[in-house]
């Protein structure tokens, strides 16, 4: 299913031009202000909306998101493998024990305001979350390049 979406904001990408040359930091700027206005939407929909309307304003965000990566596939970049690269090492914020997670606990409230929180998130992973939920990079966490997925020409 999630294939026959991506297939058809290809086509209407292909179809509004968007595709007929390589993307630049012009076409993929243009695209991000549609991204940014989506965005601002959904925003706008959870606060002030309808359900319905939140739905359709998440599918309208994915179609402008999916829009810019159908321009950067046909660019050469390789977004797909580049992703699970990205979530692969979004994993490994995840600590693999219960003692690890305490000193990612403490670094972080060592080092910085707010409140922090260590949930057990599986068996074996527990994760340090700030008091916005956010998933807190662990000690010692290796930031991924994705660099191998990305065109090798002049940047534009």
């Amino acid at each position: 299913m999630i294939q026959e979406c991506v297939t058809g904001v290809t086509e209407f990408q292909s179809l509004c031009g968007k595709l007929d040359s390589p993307a630049t930091r012009e076409t993929l700027q243009d695209q991000m202000k549609l991204v940014t206005e989506e965005a601002k939407e959904l925003s706008f929909a959870i606060d002030n909306e309808s359900s319905e309307q939140v739905l359709k304003e998440m599918c309208d965000l994915l179609v402008v998101v999916t829009g810019m990566v159908a321009m950067l596939n046909r660019s050469g970049y390789r977004v797909y493998e580049a992703w699970k690269a990205v979530n692969d090492n979004n994993m490994t914020k995840f600590s693999a024990s219960q003692t690890d997670g305490y000193y990612t606990l403490a670094g972080y409230e060592a080092t910085n305001n707010g409140s922090y929180e260590l949930r057990q998130v599986d068996i074996d992973k527990w994760g340090c979350f700030n008091d916005n939920n956010k998933l807190m990079k662990p000690i010692g966490y290796t930031k991924i390049s994705v660099k191998e997925f990305t065109p090798q020409r002049k940047e534009q």
